[in-house]
């Protein structure tokens, strides 16, 4: 007998696994394959959704800016239109009635004012025009308008404060002294008869906070002015939906801020004076009787001392909150102006305190220097590629651009005559005039040209720090200049700048020298002033990765009055935007995998319409092994294959029976060849087979029914 053939030993899976498996497998994919296109679609959808909100924004930013603007604009031409208005240097009575009623239900007009040629002036403020408002003119919650009045020679002039109900009920009234002028103010000096003009922003001096006037003149030579406060727009942005995971901006093409929804305080606090300063009595009279003071407040040399949106911002204006707070003093700030605008009004008597100023050791202004409060180091911006600068004689016939009314051009000019100075409006300026060529390097205080380069992105640049000017003495520390009628407060400001802890220097510098993310003067992020310039760009989502953190950028152009675009930029969290759509795919996720689990049994029933009859045939082959023909069972199966596979196990046992048929008449004719070959041999042995059988088959039939105790066991249980 053949020996049975072994196959090698592999795990093998049965038919349920193998059909649960394949189940699992196919609903996988199928489920990958849906999720990853509902992400894909969900993703598509949310960005689209986020692009149609942001473009609902700008259209709403742009429509308010631009119903202000035409409000502003509307209402100060009727006011420039109306008889009678101003008579001489006075305003009649009936301009309170009228600049209320046309400020009555637009709370975004702040105030409707006039300005005399003599310098006088009148005003109604609209006091829900904004809490900060309120709040900076000390008003009750029933007032409604303040009216201010300065009117009186330079000596004898007087602010008065007239606080009234929204019936013009009189509630309080208050006079202060004041030397304001509203003849220089920019305003009324850019004012003309054919056009309305709008300011850019500056610091509103009764309320000590940022906005924009728009203005015409009268024929008198009077100008009447419409002022909106930017704060409003701030708090707008603040308010938008937007504002809980994302930055709004409203800016210019220079990248200039005009409004946002980032939070006014800063980040970085400045401590506390732990020690109060030792005054004396005369001192603190002094103080007491001292009327606030105005002080000086550049744009944009940031920073040290500047401005954004108008508000006061820089190193200096919190050194000079430091001082107001040991000493009592109180800041009035004056900006919008240009340094040398700012030093003729000083001059002029109209600003107390001009800060952060160099002192040359030459007569340029009146006054007194008070001790220096920082030393900044000097540097040069030039075009990248350009060997070190250490001393200021490399420039030597070279042209150097410097921001104009600086008092060391005079030194420079003096002591290194070969080199050229072009006189530049700003430190921006000073970065493009030397991208654009037209000057080799730029000269300013090392911290200011950084903190611009940054701030307005000129990336092919190069600096040169800790400028050499031996042998000439070159001044390095910024001082506060008391105009002469304040003498008495130098002392003062001498003790609290030698109060000022180092504690609290260090602060001042960490939070304007080394943090990013102090005082914005322009918008923070590169691709809000890209994407201004190129159109493609505008009214969609750009993903961009800024400081390792993905992020989308969104800019829109608005119209505002006159030729100017102003930009509405977004920056918000790639997350933010598809924070929902990743959520719904992953609860799809997890809902796909709970229902898979659920369904598992489902599978393992399905298969018994495979598993039941494989099983069974393989049954029915263990008998045709054993030979046991007539116990055979193929099942019926609804399956055809395996119904064929039953039928095909039919057919294997017929053809099995078949042969084996054949192969009993083969050996029975081989056994009757044999035995008549035998039985033909011998005449002893004729018909000698065919009674051998004869004979057995009589044995055995007696052997099966013989009762003897050998024999009572003994069957055949077949033929063979």
């Amino acid at each position: 007998m053949a020996e049975h053939r072994q196959h090698p030993r592999r795990f093998k899976l049965t038919i349920r696994i193998t059909v649960v498996m394949t189940f699992i497998i196919a609903t996988v994919l199928t489920a990958s394959a849906a999720l990853l296109l509902q992400y894909f679609f969900m993703q598509q959808m949310a960005t689209e959704n986020a692009t149609e909100r942001f473009n609902n924004l700008a259209d709403k930013t742009s429509q308010l800016l631009n119903t202000i603007d035409s409000q502003a604009v509307e209402t100060t031409r009727i006011l420039a239109s109306y008889p009678g208005l101003v008579n001489g240097n006075n305003v009649t009575k009936d301009a309170r009635g009228i600049f209320s009623s046309l400020m009555l239900n637009r709370d975004m007009l702040y105030a409707i004012y006039v300005g005399l040629p003599n310098g006088d002036f009148y005003e109604v403020i609209n006091l829900n025009s904004g809490d900060d408002v309120r709040k900076q003119l000390n008003a009750d919650p029933e007032d409604r308008w303040v009216v201010v009045t300065i009117r009186g020679d330079e000596a004898q002039r007087s602010r008065t404060f007239e606080y009234y109900s929204s019936d013009f009920q009189l509630r309080f009234k208050r006079s202060e002294p004041s030397n304001y002028l509203s003849t220089i103010r920019p305003w009324f000096v850019n004012a003309d008869k054919e056009t309305i003009r709008k300011t850019d922003p500056y610091l509103f001096h009764n309320i000590q906070a940022p906005g924009q006037t728009y203005s015409k003149q009268l024929d008198s030579g009077a100008v009447i002015a419409v002022d909106i406060a930017l704060s409003s727009m701030s708090d707008y942005l603040s308010q938008h939906e937007l504002s809980d995971y994302g930055q709004v901006f409203l800016y210019r093409s220079t990248g200039e801020l005009l409004a946002s929804n980032l939070p006014s305080n800063e980040a970085i606090l400045i401590p506390e004076t732990r020690t109060p300063l030792d005054l004396t009595e005369e001192e603190k009279a002094l103080i007491a009787e001292s009327k606030r003071l105005t002080v000086s407040n550049e744009r944009d040399w940031a920073p040290i001392d500047f401005s954004s949106s108008g508000q006061p911002k820089g190193y200096s204006i919190d050194y000079l909150s430091i001082i107001a707070d040991m000493t009592g003093l109180k800041f009035d700030y004056i900006n919008g102006y240009s340094w040398s605008e700012l030093v003729a009004q000083y001059e002029a008597g109209q600003i107390d305190i001009l800060q952060s100023v160099f002192d040359t050791g030459q007569s340029l202004y009146s006054g007194r220097f008070t001790d220096p409060f920082v030393n900044l180091p000097y540097s040069l911006v030039t075009k990248s590629g350009n060997v070190p600068i250490t001393h200021i004689q490399q420039l030597n016939g070279k042209t150097v651009a410097i921001p104009e009314g600086w008092s060391i051009i005079q030194v420079v000019e003096q002591a290194f005559p070969e080199i050229t100075i072009k006189k530049v409006p700003s430190t921006r300026a000073v970065f493009e005039a030397v991208s654009d060529g037209e000057a080799f390097a730029g000269l300013d205080v090392a911290e200011i040209l950084h903190y611009v380069g940054e701030r307005f992105f000129y990336n092919d640049v190069q600096y040169h720090d800790d400028i050499d000017f031996s042998p000439t003495p070159f001044p390095g520390a910024l001082k506060i200049l008391v105009s002469d009628k304040n003498q008495g407060l130098l002392s003062i400001f001498n003790k609290a700048i030698a109060h000022v802890s180092d504690e609290q220097k260090i602060a001042l510098a960490h939070k304007w020298f080394l943090s990013k993310q102090q005082g914005l003067l322009s918008v923070p992020y590169s691709p809000l002033l890209d994407y201004a310039f190129q159109q493609s760009d505008q009214r969609q989502l750009k993903q961009t990765t800024l400081n390792g953190q993905d992020l989308y950028v969104y800019v829109s152009p608005f119209g505002s009055y006159g030729a100017r675009k102003d930009y509405l930029g977004i920056v918000i969290p790639v997350k933010a935007v598809l924070s929902g759509a990743q959520e719904k795919v992953t609860w799809s996720l997890w809902m796909s995998i709970g229902v898979l689990l659920l369904l598992l049994p489902a599978p393992w029933l399905f298969a018994s319409p495979i598993v039941a009859p494989i099983k069974k045939l393989a049954e029915e082959n263990q008998k045709i092994r054993e030979r046991q023909f007539d116990k055979l069972d193929i099942p019926d199966s609804f399956i055809r294959e395996i119904d064929e596979l039953g039928h095909s196990m039919e057919d294997m046992l017929a053809a099995i029976r078949q042969h084996e048929a054949n192969q009993d008449r083969l050996m029975d004719s081989f056994i009757q060849l044999i035995a008549q070959a035998i039985d033909d041999k011998s005449h002893y042995t004729a018909s000698h087979c065919e009674r051998v059988p004869e004979l057995a088959f009589m044995l055995a039939e007696q052997a099966e029914t013989s009762l003897a105790p050998a024999f009572r066991e003994f069957r055949f249980h077949s033929k063979e």
